[in-house]
């Protein structure tokens, strides 16, 4: 029973080291968001499977319009890849992708924009990864997307 509440009390200290890792990381990518344009409205954190915190932070622009960034840390490139078909669900309409690659053919970055259909509407969605991190923007405006993009994003 003791072993038990070991393994217990190790996980709680892992999964909180590890939020606080991924929290101290969104941190520093937030503090690049520093233009006039852009509005921060909320902070929050969920999970993406479990044991894989995420990040999200939602931006308005002066049109009025919303943007979410979710920021995740994923452990391999197999996990990436089923991240990306969890955001790249069916009826996604790819518009760009472009891999970063090693001179070993290892991926280390990518860059997807797609367009999703979301109750009839269209969702502007831009995936970024830098090595294992990864940056899942979306807005009904692909300018407040990109936008987003260049100012939250650090290679």
């Amino acid at each position: 029973m003791n072993h038990s509440r070991n393994r217990s009390v190790t996980f709680c200290v892992r999964f909180w080291a590890l939020a606080l890792l991924c929290a101290t990381a969104f941190c520093q990518v937030g503090t690049a968001v520093s233009s006039q344009s852009l509005d921060l409205q909320t902070t929050g954190h969920g999970f993406w499977k479990p044991r894989r915190p995420f990040i999200f932070k939602v931006f308005s622009t002066p049109e009025g319009s919303k943007a979410r960034i979710d920021y995740v840390t994923l452990r391999t490139r197999n996990e990436a890849k089923q991240y990306l078909r969890t955001c790249l669900r069916p009826g996604t309409k790819i518009i760009y992708r472009q891999e970063k690659k090693e001179p070993n053919g290892q991926v280390v970055g990518e860059r997807i924009v797609a367009v999703l259909q979301e109750s009839g509407k269209k969702e502007f969605a831009l995936i970024r990864g830098v090595h294992l991190n990864y940056y899942f923007i979306s807005s009904s405006s692909l300018e407040a997307v990109i936008e987003v993009e260049e100012e939250a994003v650090e290679e």
